[in-house]
């Protein structure tokens, strides 16, 4: 049984009442706060969803819940009664990918549920629309995960997604777990330096984790804030961990950051120079919340602006929204807190950024339209399909309630056109692994330089799904608000399996709107045909001692050892195994049985 969560007779009214106003309110009666905002469009029916997930007060023990509600197109919403056992409740994660490659969108979620004994961490599988079944996607599951630490990618380019946990609760800290096929994992310890020089051996609290390829290579890094437990308490770290395409990573610190825990961290390219910009939030004290925007220089960052007038008020998820809410081509900065006057006030505060000057600039007209909130969550939404970016916000307003609400943006009318389709896509083949190329971009408004690229990656062998746009690739309209799975990057090495594949791209502007994908193209790793056999469950590979033996299978005629490069290293005639002296790293094995030829991604 399904409920109006906003109602046309609503949205009529609101119209009729509060028309003069630059937004409209569309409010919820399910009032939340400290948790998170995910909006996704989960059926991928064209329409953004929305999920309010979060506390039911302040208290430390007060209800945990999430609220699902599907999107119409036309600025209505229904409420599901069923929220498919999401938890909700503070410093909570949303990451949505399609972990089984179905081409439905699944959940990774962690968070807290009434306090630090109550963490969790879940993984979700689509099984329908709005249907979601809970999995165990580790072989040795994390007890919990502390503060917003966590997040999922394929950080290692092998088709598999991968975790990085930087406080799991009774075992190692700060690592990233590499799954491979099997469903095996192999972690990787993030080197995090202290203040003084030393290697850290404790723990992370209060982390937050944002992804970013902030060297435009096609591999996915790291960046970290957080506060070091004992035996240093007080001291705060903040660091960008680069990946190195080894399933290894190296520190890069910024001395303009001042570290700090309960962070958020949002990246963008604002100047249009092709170079990720920070907008960065951070608690020191209770009454310091440095809110600055950093410059990229050379790959450094460099204060350019400090916000004085707001900034975030308490721990969030999400205390702001990078997009451009104006449709000028630029990425604009909404923030929800208090302000730092005397008495402090709540606003929600808009900063339009000005290429003629190249700074954000407070916009007073707008500033207070939208209530300000403590424990704020803000995100973007185009509510009604009308391409012009809403708001969803949620907090505690200035009169001590839960306030969950979407404004309608009536302030500016400007269209805005989706970016070109990128040219020119290449592949290139080597061994086991491929590399994806492909030309810019333009768009109407945002610098072709701003501009992110969103990856389709399919094995028609399999009929599964390497890498989700979460896009409709006929039409290229977004799934979520967010830039692109390659960033800024017009290149992705890949390492795969055998079979038959193909792939597009598109270009996402700084309105979060996906352009039509290029067309696809295709590409064959192998024989193409190992894929159909790889589901044998009985085929085993076990290395040590300097051997790889091949255990399930008596039908082996021959072996094969590839490196990352795709030289062959090592080879074996009719026997299950062979003698590999390699140094440790990834290599792919090839096993020929018969007229078939089995893949498998060996790690040494």
């Amino acid at each position: 049984m399904k409920h109006f969560f906003f109602t046309v007779i609503l949205l009529a009214n609101m119209f009729a009442v509060i028309a003069q106003q630059a937004f409209i309110e569309l409010k919820d009666a399910n009032g939340l706060n400290q948790g998170a905002i995910s909006v996704v469009d989960i059926d991928g029916d064209g329409n953004a969803d929305i999920i309010f997930a979060g506390k039911k007060g302040t208290a430390a023990s007060t209800e945990s819940t999430a609220y699902i509600y599907e999107g119409h197109g036309d600025g209505t919403f229904s409420y599901l009664t069923d929220n498919s056992g999401l938890a909700g409740g503070y410093m909570l994660n949303f990451y949505w990918e399609d972990f089984n490659g179905d081409g439905k969108l699944d959940l990774y979620n962690t968070g807290y549920l009434t306090a630090r004994d109550k963490a969790y961490i879940k993984q979700y599988i689509a099984t329908d629309d709005f249907c979601l079944t809970e999995e165990n996607p580790f072989p040795a599951k994390p007890t919990r995960i502390y503060g917003n630490g966590s997040a999922v990618a394929d950080f290692d380019n092998d088709g598999l997604y991968d975790y990085v946990h930087v406080y799991e609760a009774g075992t190692i800290s700060h690592i990233v777990r590499f799954q491979d096929a099997e469903n095996d994992s192999v972690s990787f310890k993030l080197n995090i330096t202290k203040q003084d020089g030393s290697t850290l051996a404790t723990q992370i609290n209060g982390a937050q984790i944002t992804l970013v390829d902030f060297n435009h290579d096609g591999f996915i890094d790291i960046f970290i804030t957080g506060h070091i437990a004992n035996p240093t308490p007080g001291e705060k770290y903040t660091g960008l961990f680069i990946n190195n395409g080894d399933r290894t990573f190296t520190e890069k610190k910024f001395p303009n950051l001042t570290a700090g825990n309960q962070a958020s961290s949002l990246f963008a390219d604002t100047n249009g120079d092709g170079e990720w910009d920070l907008i960065y939030s951070c608690y020191i004290s209770a009454t310091s919340y440095p809110l600055t925007y950093f410059k990229n220089e050379g790959g450094d960052l460099i204060v350019a602006k400090a916000f004085d007038e707001a900034y975030q008020s308490s721990a969030a998820s999400s205390f702001g929204v990078i997009a451009d809410v104006n449709n000028d081509g630029y990425y604009d900065f909404v923030i929800a807190g208090n302000n730092n006057g005397s008495p402090r006030a709540k606003k929600t505060a808009f900063y339009i950024y000005n290429p003629a000057n190249g700074n954000f600039e407070l916009n007073e007209a707008l500033t207070g339209v939208i209530p300000g909130v403590d424990y704020s969550v803000l995100s973007a939404i185009d509510a009604d399909n009308d391409g012009i970016l809403d708001l969803a916000l949620m907090g505690v307003d200035s009169n001590a309630k839960n306030l969950t609400a979407i404004y309608k943006n009536t302030a500016f009318t400007a269209s805005n056109e989706a970016p070109t389709a990128p040219a020119n896509l290449q592949n290139t083949i080597t061994g086991s692994k491929v590399k994806l190329n492909w030309g810019a971009a333009t768009d109407d408004k945002t610098p072709a330089n701003s501009l992110t690229y969103n990856i389709s990656l399919k094995n028609k062998t399999t009929g599964k799904y390497v890498i989700h746009p979460k896009a409709n690739i006929a039409t290229g309209k977004r799934q979520v608000y967010a830039h692109g799975n390659a960033f800024m990057a017009k290149t992705k090495t890949m390492t795969l399996p055998d079979g038959e594949y193909e792939w597009s791209v598109q270009a996402i502007d700084a309105a979060y709107a996906g352009g039509q994908f290029a067309a696809i193209k295709t590409f064959k790793i192998g024989e193409g045909n190992s894929i159909k056999n790889a589901e044998k469950t009985n085929l085993q590979v076990i290395t040590g001692n300097g051997i790889i033996k091949v255990e399930g299978e008596e039908n082996i005629s021959g072996m094969k050892l590839f490196n990352i490069t795709g030289s062959c290293v090592s080879t074996s005639s009719n026997s299950n195994q062979l003698n590999y002296g390699q140094a440790s790293g990834i290599y792919i094995l090839k096993i020929k049985t018969g007229q078939e030829e089995i893949s498998r991604k060996v790690v040494l």
